[in-house]
Formats: C-alpha cells, sequence, structure tokens
C-alpha cells in the first residue's frame, strides 16, 4: 500500500530542510491552538517582567533566577500540550492522541521540575556573574563573560533539545529522559547544534529589533517594548517547542519505520 503524500513527508530522512519544512506544515495544521496556548504563557511572562522592572533583577543571584524560574515553569505549561501535540500529529493529519492526552496533567509537574533544573544549568554562569556584583558593587561585562555564557547556553540547550519529546513521549524520568536525551543527539549532533545555532541567531536578531522598536517610540517608552516583545515570545516559543518534538519524530521513523501508532519507547 502506498502512503499518503503527508504521511510519505514523513518518512523521509533527518535533514535540517526536512525539519524546517514539516516544523511549519506541524505549526499551520494546529495553528490557532498552538497561538493561543504560546500567547498565553508568553502573556504571564511578560507581564512579569513589567511587574519586576521597576525592582533591581540584578541585585542577587537568587533574584535573578527567581525571574528564570518563573519564566521556565510558565512556558512549559505551553511546551507540554505543544510537544504532544506534534507527537501525535504527522503531515498534518491528526493521529488518535488519547493515550498522550491521558498523561498530559500527570506529565506537567515532571515536566516543570525538569524544566527549571534546565533553566539552573543554562543561566548560572550569569546568576555567578551577579553575585560578584553584589559583592563588589560595580559592574564589569568582559569579551570572556560573554563567551562564556553564549557557550553554557549553547551546550545545555544543544544536550537536551530531545528533553521534552522523550520525557512526555516515552513517559520516563526526569533522569533518565536526559540520559537519553544525549544519546540520541549524539550521532547528530552536527545537525542539532546547527538548528540551535539557527533558533539563537534569530533569538538575537529578533530581540535587537525589539530593543530598536522600544528606542524609537517616544511616546510610549517601555510598552512598546513589552507589546512587541509579547509577540516575539509567542513566535520563538512555538518555533523552539515544535522543531525538537519533529527531529525526535524523523529520527524515530528512520529507526523505527513509519508506524502511526507508535510513539513511546522509539529508540528500544
Amino acid at each position: 500500500m502506498s502512503l499518503s503524500p503527508a504521511l510519505s513527508d514523513w518518512t523521509e530522512r533527518f535533514t535540517i530542510g526536512r525539519v524546517l519544512a514539516l516544523s511549519w506544515h506541524a505549526f499551520v495544521a494546529r495553528r490557532w491552538r498552538f497561538l493561543l496556548i504560546a500567547m498565553f504563557a508568553s502573556m504571564f511572562s511578560t507581564i512579569q517582567d513589567k511587574l519586576t522592572e521597576d525592582g533591581n533583577s540584578y541585585d542577587s543571584p537568587w533574584s535573578f533566577l527567581s525571574d528564570v524560574w518563573f519564566s521556565a515553569a510558565v512556558y512549559t505549561f505551553a511546551i507540554v500540550p505543544i510537544t504532544m501535540a506534534v507527537l501525535g500529529t504527522g503531515g498534518g493529519h491528526t493521529r488518535d492522541t488519547t493515550g498522550l492526552s491521558r498523561g498530559l496533567w500527570i506529565s506537567l509537574p515532571k515536566a516543570v521540575c525538569a524544566s527549571l533544573i534546565i533553566n539552573t544549568l543554562a543561566h548560572w554562569p550569569v546568576a555567578a556573574f551577579f553575585a560578584s556584583v553584589a559583592e563588589d558593587g560595580e559592574i564589569t561585562i568582559t569579551i570572556t563573560d560573554y563567551v562564556i555564557v553564549a557557550v553554557n547556553v549553547l551546550t545545555v540547550s544543544t544536550v537536551t533539545y530531545l528533553y521534552f519529546p522523550i520525557l512526555l513521549g516515552e513517559g520516563r524520568s526526569i533522569w533518565s529522559s536526559a540520559v537519553r536525551s544525549v544519546r540520541q543527539i549524539v550521532p547528530q549532533i552536527w545537525r542539532i547544534l546547527v538548528l540551535n545555532v539557527m533558533f539563537w541567531v534569530i533569538y538575537l536578531g529578533g530581540t535587537t529589533v525589539v530593543v530598536m522598536a522600544n528606542a524609537y517610540d517616544t511616546q510610549h517608552p517601555g510598552w512598546t517594548f513589552y507589546i512587541v516583545w509579547w509577540a516575539w515570545a509567542t513566535v520563538l516559543l512555538i518555533a523552539a517547542t515544535i522543531m525538537p518534538a519533529v527531529v525526535y519524530r524523523l529520527l524515530r521513523i528512520e529507526r523505527d519505520g513509519p508506524d502511526p501508532e507508535h510513539v513511546a519507547h522509539v529508540f528500544d
């Protein structure tokens, strides 16, 4: 029996172009649902940023990390349903996701804990930097500081690229999902690294535009930044959630074949 064109797209090998194309198709298939979920998560994170803008988020590492943890927890409420939707959708056709949906609320607390751990690992150099600032009262940022932060964020985000699809799709523990993620990324490290670098380059470029838009708004300073940032954060959240799930599905199909019903334990 021949595969339908939509499903045959998922039988292709894992390439960067294929990931980008299928990520777009996965978004279009459920765009309103994904947008609504991501917009609400980004809204709460943006409101938190607005409420704390008058305070000094850099007076201690704990105040900085508390902001990171709040955003991480809020974003997880969007990462979980979007990831599970992509894991149960192929080529724009919805599959039977009863098993996945049943475990959504069970997986959410575990996913939030994992998100807090991952974001702490990714941002600890920044927290350490703020700790040194609190001690001497002087802010001195060097090229070395930027390099350390960039390398650490890139490393953590790369080795955990498949973390949430594995955690949610296979129902593993927090630690087991981390080990599994690293094991499955190593053979594909360069392609995943390219995808990750592309994301962070787009993130930096878009953030620069948001900051510039705020600088040119003299009538409503501050508000322009948060409104535009809300929209930009929504886009980033959707992209950062869909692409890893698509990569996970492609790697699963590349190994196990296009079995629509087979979701969990894909690398066994």
